[in-house]
This record gives C-alpha cells, sequence and structure tokens, in this order.
C-alpha cells in the first residue's frame, strides 16, 4: 500500500468562461461525474481543489482532468488549431 501524503494543499483555478467556453459550474459537474470523480468547493467565481491524504501524482491527475475539460469547452467554441494550442498551453 502507497503511503499518502498528510500534507494539505489547497488550489484556486478561475478562468475566462467565455473564452474557454465552459461554466464554473459545468466544469464542477463533469469534474464530479469524470473517471476519477473529483470533488471541489465553489469559490466565488473559481473553483477550489482541496487535497490531503492524497496519493503521489494526483496533483498531476487533477491537473489533467481540468486541462481535458477546458480544452473540450473551448473546441466547442469552433476555435482554430493553433487558437487552441495557444489555450493548452495556459492551462
Amino acid at each position: 500500500m502507497e503511503q499518502k501524503s498528510p500534507n494539505l494543499s489547497e488550489t484556486l483555478a478561475e478562468w475566462d468562461e467565455q473564452a474557454h467556453g465552459i461554466s464554473r459550474e459545468e466544469c464542477e459537474k463533469q469534474l464530479l461525474e469524470g473517471e476519477p470523480r473529483i470533488a471541489v468547493l465553489s469559490h466565488n467565481r473559481a473553483i477550489q481543489f482541496t487535497l490531503l491524504m492524497n496519493n503521489p501524482g494526483d496533483e498531476k491527475l487533477v491537473a489533467r482532468r481540468m486541462r481535458e475539460i477546458l480544452y473540450r469547452g473551448a473546441k466547442g467554441l469552433g476555435l482554430t488549431q493553433k487558437q487552441l494550442h495557444g489555450l493548452g498551453e495556459m492551462v
């Protein structure tokens, strides 16, 4: 069994909902309904990730899921590949 980290880590994520084509509420829904399920807290116009007693590498999994969701939202706006690539570098 892997040793879980006892460290507490909190991160706020906020983005331009129009530029990325996805609202905070929809992003929360996709995180919760996706695989793996990721629960977040609402924090004004942002979402808050709180990692406690997590496995090593869990933060990378959360970052990957956020990037996928924001990329899919932006792709739905009909952006060019170059524009999508630029957004991918921002997340």
